[in-house]
């Protein structure tokens, strides 16, 4: 009963973050603008890359942290009611649940026809609630990918592949504990659901991985064909 109540929770949190992540600022904000709805410029991707090759570096700087803040707040909000009342709940919830809706609802909005941007803003803050050496790994690849190849696909996929092996070894039960104090605040980790957690949480960044991966499909298909943008910066 216990496990089933928890998948219930569960559930209903990550639906709660797929309406958050439904709310795409990139095609709200576009609309206002001469050339209307960013999905009809560019790449046609609701998101911070084609954003300021459209509109400009300062309007796809905007887009990307709102982005990331509408993935980041309610992870946190949820993250700390699980740190400071997670001993008092009697079943288990998966801070990542919320994050992972939120990467959905991003990708497959329900309040812009199920057309969005590709979660990599989001998914940014997914890797940050695992481990925040993940997070450093990860901008570290992901800048010497930029300056090496200027494909921003590129070095989001690579990012992607690099970060699921890491993620089982860092989120094992023996270095997840021994790590908790500088770097796990977000899962209410202890010696009795480590293993628990690592499941839930390696689970969830497999399937997130897979979805933005997905979600670049067409972009895989540029890169094997060696005609994929790269990253041009609007400079009027």
């Amino acid at each position: 009963m216990e496990i089933f109540l928890s998948i219930l929770i569960n559930l209903a949190i990550l639906s709660l973050g797929y309406f958050i992540g439904s709310v795409n600022f990139a095609i709200i904000f576009s609309k206002k603008k001469e050339k209307g709805d960013i999905r009809n410029n560019g790449s046609n991707n609701a998101g911070a890359t084609n954003s300021t090759r459209v509109y400009g570096k300062k309007f796809g700087i905007i887009i990307f942290v709102l982005d990331f803040l509408k993935a980041l707040i309610p992870t946190l909000t949820l993250g700390l009611l699980i740190y400071f009342f997670g001993d008092k709940i009697p079943f288990l919830i998966i801070t990542q649940s919320i994050t992972l809706g939120v990467i959905i609802g991003h990708i497959w909005p329900i309040f812009h026809e199920f057309k969005g941007g590709k979660g990599v803003s989001c998914s940014v803050v997914l890797i940050f609630s695992i481990n925040i050496l993940l997070l450093i790994f990860s901008v570290i690849i992901f800048v010497v990918m930029m300056k090496w190849k200027k494909i921003v696909s590129l070095a989001v996929i690579i990012v992607t592949v690099f970060c699921t092996p890491l993620t089982f070894v860092l989120m094992i039960p023996q270095i997840t504990l021994s790590l908790y104090k500088y770097t796990y605040f977000l899962n209410n980790i202890n010696i009795n659901n480590a293993w628990l957690i690592f499941a839930s949480v390696s689970s969830i960044y497999i399937i997130a991985a897979g979805i933005v991966m997905f979600a670049h499909r067409s972009n895989i298909v540029r890169l094997i064909n060696k005609n994929e943008n790269s990253f041009i910066k609007k400079t009027t």
